[in-house]
C-alpha cells in the first residue's frame, strides 16, 4: 500500500504514523488503515476523524462509523498486519478526490471487517441467538456500532447476560 500511495500520490506527503499524535492537526487528510494491506478503513477528514485508525482496546475516539471495524481488527487481528497512513492534503476537495480514487482502485469503503476476523468473533455463538442477532446489526450500523451497542444497553434493550458476552467479545468493558 506504502508504494501505491507515494507512486499514485507523489505530490502529497505520506506519512506512517505510529501514534495517534503522530496526525497532524488542522488539516485536510486521507486516513487508511490496512490489514495484510487491504485497505479497511479509508477516510477523509481532519485529526478528529482520522484518530479512528488508532481505535484499540483501550482507546475509543468520538463517534465514527468505521470504530468497529479498527477494533475487531486490533482484538482479532495479527498486528504484525495492520498498518496506517496519513496523506496529507490541500484542502477538503484535494482530500474527496484521493480518498475516492483509493476507494475506487483499492476498497476500504462499507463494511470491510475480513472473514477470518469475523469467524474469531463468532466463534461459538450460535446463530440467530440474541448475541449473534445484536452482533450482526451492530457490524451494519450506518453510524457508530459501539455507540449503537451502549445505547441498546442504557435503554435495556440488552439485558445483563447479553451484555456480558458482547462486551466480553469486544472488549468493551476496557472502556467503559
Amino acid at each position: 500500500m506504502e508504494d501505491y500511495i507515494r507512486n499514485t500520490f507523489p505530490n502529497n506527503e505520506l506519512i506512517i504514523p505510529q501514534l495517534v499524535d503522530n496526525i497532524p492537526i488542522n488539516t485536510s487528510l486521507v486516513y487508511i488503515l490496512t490489514y495484510k494491506n487491504v485497505p479497511i478503513i479509508v477516510g477523509e477528514g481532519k485529526k478528529k476523524r482520522a484518530r479512528v485508525i488508532f481505535h484499540n482496546k483501550d482507546y475509543y475516539p468520538e463517534a465514527h462509523m468505521k470504530s468497529i471495524t479498527a477494533r475487531l481488527h486490533i482484538i482479532y487481528g495479527n498486528p504484525e498486519f495492520l498498518r496506517r497512513y496519513i496523506i496529507v492534503c490541500n484542502s477538503r476537495e484535494e482530500a474527496k478526490v484521493i480518498q475516492n480514487k483509493i476507494h475506487r482502485e483499492r476498497g476500504g469503503q462499507g463494511p470491510c471487517v475480513s472473514e477470518e476476523i469475523l469467524v474469531q468473533l463468532f466463534n461459538n455463538i450460535e446463530v440467530n441467538s440474541k448475541e449473534y442477532l445484536l452482533l450482526k446489526l451492530a457490524l451494519l450500523s450506518q453510524y457508530d456500532a459501539l455507540a449503537d451497542l451502549f445505547k441498546w444497553r442504557r435503554v435495556n434493550l440488552i439485558d445483563d447476560n447479553t451484555w456480558g458476552i458482547i462486551s466480553e467479545r469486544l472488549m468493551l468493558n476496557e472502556i467503559q
